[in-house]
Formats: structure tokens, C-alpha cells, sequence
């Protein structure tokens, strides 16, 4: 095993040796280890993390081996907790990792007081009611927490911390800025944004895409083009009432995609009316994108997002000391 010093020698540089030993005293539970979730350890794990423990009911299926690199074929049909975290621990065996075969959902529901015991909490895709549920188990117990999301060409991180003064999740799902929101509704040069960049907006007093969240959604802009955040914003709810309601999201199987694309458009509109934008809607392109994105979590998007997520973990983490 190799010296602290010469194995974090370059991070060292940056965040000096009291940044990596509270870097090495921090306690992260990762929720769901697909490919966001997967990326998001591996950063961390080569980063000295203290201890890992990964939660994920699934097992590894063959779609896994095209956007997880932390399992491969003779992991197909094991419990995919236990192939990532054996993966993790062959990347740094200085990190203690362990895992449990339970869906986080069931977690969240019947034990909440689990969490209480991690420094961090890192969630990822997670539907907007599991995230809410969480987000209040975590303020409770004083614990950071970190959503991340990949959905298609686009996703989100999103920092959850009660010491900070952030909105409850529940809050900000409800009551979006108004003016904002509606702004981007009515005004078709808003509505776009033209850079051959990504781009996000960091957190600031009044921020008006996320109300004083970290992080807004990430658009993936490409061609030249890209939708602004809100449509996504508004969007990445709607696709989990849409699930609740129909038990798959939109565009995910073959066949009836007309039919999703209808459904997502009518539980827009609902959304928005509930948010108090009444006779709204989003434009045809972005729902259709959004259908055709079919709840995908590809591996490119998922890296993007997973390295954002494990950034704001090391900053947190050093800052917190």
C-alpha cells in the first residue's frame, strides 16, 4: 500500500493535509449504484474517502454492462451493491466499503434513522417523492445530502444542507419562484440559450432557477442549441408523476410513444397549473425530447453528473473540518 503522501500527492497540493484528513474521516452512503451513483464513488473512492456504503436491491442485468463499467459479465444476475462495491475497493483498498441488498426506497420508508450514522448522503435517481421523504430524514438528523440525477442528455445535482438555510426539497417543488417561472413561459427568447458549452448557474442569494438550491438542472447543449434549465426543471417532475401514474416513464418501452408523449404533455400542464400557471404549456420539441430520451441513464451524461456531485462532496467535506 502505497504512502498517503504519495498517493494523494496532487490533491494534496490543493487542499492540503487537513482537507485530506477530514477527506478520510467522512462516512458516505451511496443510494442506487448505476452509473450516476457508480461515477460519482469511483471520484471519491480514488479521492481517500473514510468508508463507503452503497444501498441498491438490484441485480445486474445485461443493459448494465453498456453504462456501468464497474460490473461486467460474470456479474450478470449477482447483487449489483456487491459487484460495485467490490469494484470500489480494488480501485483504492485504503477506503472501507460495504454494501447492503435493500432498495433505498424501502429504506427511506421503514428506516429512516438508518442515515443518521453517514456524514453524507449521495442520492441518485431518485423520484421526486422518495427525494422529499429524504430530505427531511436527513435536516432531522443534521446529515449533508446530495441528490444527482442523469435522465437522457440531461440531469441535476442538488445540494441538500439544513446548517446552509436551503429550502426544504418540498418547498421548492411547490412553490417555485413565480415571476421566473413565468418569464420563461411567455418569453420565446428566454426560453433558449445558445453556447456550444455546458452550462449551470452556481447557487447565490435569490437565485431564481433554483431558489437558493447549489445547483440548477444541467442542460446538455449540443448542435449549437440547448433548452434553458426550466423547461428540464419542470420536466424531470412531470416524468415522475407520470411514472406514479402509469408505472413506467415516458418513452421507456417500445410502441406508444404518441401516446406518452400526449400523457407527459397532460401531466405538464397539470403540474403547472398546480404551480400557479394556469393555461400554460411547454413546447412540443422539448416534450417530444424528453419522451424520446426514455428515462435513459447513459454513461457519458452519467460521468458529467457523477463528477459534479463527488466535487461538491470534497468541497463540503473539506469546508465542514
Amino acid at each position: 500500500m502505497a504512502e498517503p503522501k504519495t498517493k494523494y500527492d496532487r490533491q494534496l497540493r490543493i487542499w492540503g493535509e487537513q482537507g485530506q484528513a477530514a477527506l478520510e474521516k467522512a462516512s458516505i452512503c451511496l443510494l442506487n449504484c448505476g452509473p450516476t451513483g457508480s461515477e460519482t464513488l469511483k471520484n471519491l473512492v480514488l479521492g481517500g474517502v473514510g468508508s463507503i456504503t452503497v444501498i441498491d436491491g438490484s441485480k445486474v442485468e445485461l443493459g448494465d454492462l453498456g453504462n456501468n463499467f464497474l460490473v461486467d459479465e460474470s456479474s450478470i444476475g449477482q447483487s449489483k451493491a456487491k459487484c460495485v462495491c467490490a469494484s470500489l475497493q480494488e480501485l483504492n483498498d485504503a477506503v472501507k466499503a460495504k454494501f447492503i441488498e435493500e432498495y433505498p426506497e424501502t429504506l427511506i420508508e421503514t428506516n429512516p434513522s438508518f442515515f443518521s450514522q453517514f456524514t453524507l448522503v449521495i442520492a441518485t435517481q431518485l423520484v421526486e417523492d422518495s427525494m422529499i421523504k429524504l430530505d427531511r430524514i436527513c435536516r432531522e438528523a443534521n446529515v449533508m445530502l446530495i441528490f444527482a440525477r442523469s435522465y437522457g442528455l440531461t440531469g441535476f445535482v442538488r445540494i441538500s444542507l439544513k446548517v446552509c438555510r436551503y429550502r426544504l426539497l418540498e418547498e421548492e417543488f411547490n412553490s417555485p419562484i413565480q415571476p421566473e417561472l413565468q418569464k420563461y413561459l411567455t418569453d420565446e427568447d428566454y426560453r433558449y440559450i445558445r453556447y456550444l458549452v455546458f452550462k449551470f448557474i452556481q447557487d447565490r442569494p435569490g437565485s431564481p432557477l433554483w431558489m437558493n438550491t447549489t445547483f440548477p438542472i444541467f442542460p446538455l447543449l449540443f448542435g449549437g442549441w440547448g433548452f434553458v434549465a426550466m423547461g428540464f426543471y419542470i420536466l424531470l417532475q412531470s416524468v415522475d408523476r407520470f411514472a406514479a401514474n402509469y408505472n413506467s416513464f415516458p418513452g421507456q418501452f417500445d410502441g406508444g410513444m404518441d401516446e406518452d408523449i400526449s400523457r407527459l404533455k397532460t401531466t405538464a400542464v397539470s403540474l403547472l397549473s398546480d404551480l400557479g400557471c394556469n393555461g400554460s404549456t411547454l413546447t412540443e420539441d422539448l416534450i417530444n425530447e424528453m419522451c424520446r430520451f426514455g428515462a435513459a441513464e447513459l454513461h457519458a451524461v452519467a460521468a458529467f453528473i457523477g463528477g459534479i456531485a463527488a466535487q461538491e462532496v470534497i468541497k463540503f467535506s473539506v469546508m465542514m473540518a
